[in-house]
């Protein structure tokens, strides 16, 4: 079964639940679940950090254009 997506603490659990019920070692669910988290940060991060820069670069041309 495919884990959830997500950093909160529900989808943590949930996915602690799906590699305890595949037979994993509880260290190793939690490490497994934990990992799958802070995967899903890193990801959601570079996308707000991707589009943070697109707008910057927006600005940039648009003063530029501006500028008397």
């Amino acid at each position: 079964m495919p884990l959830v997506q997500g950093s909160s603490a529900k989808a943590v659990s949930e996915n602690i639940a799906i590699e305890r019920h595949a037979g994993r070692p509880e260290a190793q669910a939690v490490a497994i679940a934990e990992n799958t988290a802070d995967k899903y940060r890193r990801d959601r991060l570079d996308a707000i950090l991707t589009a943070c820069d697109g707008l910057v670069k927006r600005w940039d041309a648009f003063s530029a254009r501006t500028t008397v």
